[in-house]
């Protein structure tokens, strides 16, 4: 896998040093969900010090804290705004728990963290040996596949949105295909892809969000309905293990969501990732 140049010097001091676990505040996350570099130029639109930042994203605010004691006088303002978004708890109304999956990648290939050899045999090196069997390949996101990038997209989007089980309020119809682009662009030196395609046929699309040691999924989906189905589960993998030969410890793959999506995320060895959200007072 390549990894692009660009250096996003644009970043807010605060979210361009962290280095934590938390995908919500991951800087993948805040420029590939929030545009957060594109918000930048619009003093208006973005409120930023070494406590926190506050975006102004498409006529709500939304406040990342990352500090336990930030100005409580900002806060209980932000709050009247729009949602908040916290590392720690804070000292304000309408908390909740905010949680995502994880995987410790040391573990997910430990031998030890499973209980039998058929099922290390079931979760790892099948799903790999798989790939390879079907002469399924992997390359980077680029001007030569973008346009099927684009079409499985879309295709994937209309199918998930007949999905009963598809909590549609959440249900990201355009955020994947932005992330998509972004990595296209070659701006960022942090977002990696991971193009999953058998013969002519694009399968499956990751991109991924690096920061040292730990990794954030940013996009993942692909042809569910006309594959095998657990596809999905063997790219995960293949994804992992690329991960994990490069270095990152920690990758989290995002928010619990619903049932069906907290089952996907741990079929693998993974551990809870919390932080805290403020729902808007009005």
């Amino acid at each position: 896998m390549f990894f692009t140049t660009h250096n996003a010097n644009n970043l807010p001091k605060v979210v361009a040093t962290y280095t934590g676990a938390v995908h919500t505040f991951s800087a993948g996350c805040l420029r590939c969900y929030f545009y957060l570099d594109e918000t930048l130029p619009f003093k208006n639109k973005l409120y930023r010090d070494d406590q926190m930042i506050s975006i102004l994203f498409r006529g709500r605010r939304k406040t990342f804290v990352y500090v336990s004691d930030a100005d409580e006088r900002k806060l209980n303002l932000y709050q009247q705004q729009g949602p908040i978004y916290s590392l720690a708890p804070l000292a304000l109304k309408n908390q909740t728990t905010f949680t995502e999956i994880a995987y410790d990648l040391d573990a997910v290939f430990d031998p030890q963290s499973y209980g039998s050899a058929k099922k290390r045999h079931q979760r790892i090196k099948y799903p790999l040996s798989w790939l390879t069997k079907n002469e399924i390949t992997c390359e980077e996101i680029s001007p030569h596949n973008f346009e099927q990038v684009q079409q499985l997209h879309d295709t994937w989007v209309q199918y998930k949105l007949k999905q009963k089980e598809t909590y549609k309020i959440m249900f990201p119809t355009k955020r994947y295909i932005k992330c998509c682009e972004l990595a296209l662009k070659n701006e960022y030196s942090d977002l990696q892809s991971f193009i999953f395609r058998k013969a002519n046929s694009l399968l499956a699309v990751r991109i991924i969000h690096r920061k040292k040691d730990k990794a954030f999924d940013l996009a993942f989906f692909g042809n569910t309905k006309d594959n095998k189905s657990q596809l999905m589960n063997y790219c995960d993998v293949y994804v992992l293990a690329k991960l994990r030969e490069q270095g990152i410890k920690i990758f989290n793959c995002g928010a619990e969501l619903n049932k069906n999506l907290r089952v996907f995320k741990q079929h693998l060895p993974s551990f809870k990732v919390k932080s805290y959200m403020y729902s808007r007072i009005t």
